[in-house]
């Protein structure tokens, strides 16, 4: 058998740089499984490949391999730490990364020592070490919840208790974490670890408080130890109080059942089973919150954003894709949107067809000028739009938060 010499590598074996490379092209056309397992070539030979141990652990973060994902990038804030070379902003994303990994395992203790050293988290950290050991999301209560909805447009709106008062929640998958207006944490003197800086939809900067809630009543269920983000509600949304994020939803499994008029919410321990005849949407989910599926928009494949507290419209989108999908706005009258982040100026438009998985619709009412740009290539793979309540509302949706799946089912009322 000939041996190859140090000097002749095997004519099969690519260079590392290459192999990232292509994993990086993949990555970015949403193939995330053909990244991973070129990445993992890659590490085979070269295992402190800062830059590959960071994208395959975005990978298994967005696949919600958590466990996974937080073992390579443990390995990979430790190969950047002992490397000088790595830029500081490599290991940033690695600590970041490493950090909503742990955050979605409820470790909160282990995630607030990484926000705690990443600029502009400073707050999220010390809201996360005030837990001190307790248990997050702690719930009393076994079985299905049925809460009624309030009402099904222009979103989801379902009623809670909050300390000794009922208040109109709003529910929305496209929020990160439970937020209330700053009127109920005054009213019930929480304490405030602190605020964050972040960029609304409409592009407007403002701070977020972060805070805990003791507890919270849902129907029969009682919920104790939730973070929660704390913001001017009221002066936009008079008739709310708060927001059901999709990191409180996700410790659940959610069903929206509009025609039926209620939000139920299961265990998320208890077994899964899809209704019979359910379509399968396969999701992504980008940090904590940013939850995706693969759609088109026309005939232009891109991932969407599923937003369902986004009122008034079915669809938004840069202009990106307007342009891929060959949709003009023909010169339409602006008006002014009114969101959680402020007053827009958005342009009505109508997309012929509208795809989310195998699922579609045409003629879909949409709005431009809700989508913040940067998000587009945030995560390095691009986001083509968000489908928001006015698309959702013709479906019994429900999303298993374990495999990340959605499963849609046509409603009577269409």
């Amino acid at each position: 058998m000939n041996t190859p010499t140090s000097s002749e590598p095997p004519a099969t074996a690519a260079p590392p740089d290459r192999l990232f490379s292509a994993a990086q092209a993949r990555y970015a056309a949403g193939d995330f499984e053909g990244a991973a397992h070129l990445l993992e070539e890659v590490l085979n030979s070269a295992p402190r490949h800062v830059e590959s141990l960071l994208t395959l652990g975005r990978i298994h973060l967005i696949a919600n391999r958590l466990g996974p994902a937080v073992v390579v990038l443990e390995h990979a804030l430790e190969s950047a730490d002992r490397d000088s070379a790595v830029p500081e902003e490599t290991g940033e994303a690695v600590r970041r990364e490493l950090a909503w990994a742990l955050y979605r395992l409820d470790r909160f203790d282990e995630a607030a020592r990484h926000f705690l050293a990443l600029p502009g988290y400073e707050a999220v950290g010390r809201k996360l070490a005030a837990f001190a050991g307790r248990r997050p999301y702690r719930a009393e209560g076994t079985g299905t919840v049925r809460l009624p909805l309030l009402a099904a447009d222009p979103a989801p709106f379902v009623l809670l208790t909050v300390g000794t008062r009922d208040h109109v929640f709003l529910v929305d998958t496209g929020t990160g974490e439970l937020t209330l207006d700053v009127t109920v944490m005054e009213e019930l003197r929480l304490t405030n670890y602190g605020v964050r800086e972040t960029t609304f939809a409409s592009g407007r900067r403002g701070q977020v408080i972060q805070s805990i809630l003791p507890r919270l009543r849902l129907g029969d269920l009682l919920v104790e130890n939730i973070p929660v983000e704390v913001m001017d509600i009221h002066s936009r949304a008079p008739q709310i109080a708060g927001i059901i994020g999709l990191n409180f939803l996700l410790h659940f499994h959610t069903t929206f059942d509009y025609a039926g008029r209620e939000l139920r919410l299961a265990p998320h321990t208890s077994p899964f089973s899809p209704p019979p005849g359910a379509v399968r949407v396969p999701c992504s989910l980008f940090e904590s919150h940013i939850l995706v599926a693969p759609g088109a928009v026309n005939e232009h494949d891109t991932l969407l954003w599923l937003a369902s507290g986004m009122a008034g419209t079915a669809f938004t989108c840069p202009p990106s894709t307007l342009e891929q999908a060959h949709i003009s706005l023909s010169g339409g009258p602006t008006m002014t949107g009114v969101s959680g982040a402020g007053a827009h100026d958005v342009v009505p438009f109508t997309v012929p067809r509208l795809q989310l998985g195998p699922l579609s619709r045409q003629d879909v009412p949409a709005l431009f000028g809700l989508f913040l740009t940067p998000l587009e290539w945030r995560y390095g793979v691009r986001i083509g739009g968000l489908v928001g309540h006015d698309f959702l509302r013709h479906y019994r949706w429900a999303l298993d938060p374990l495999s990340l799946t959605a499963w849609f089912e046509e409603e009577d009322d269409g």
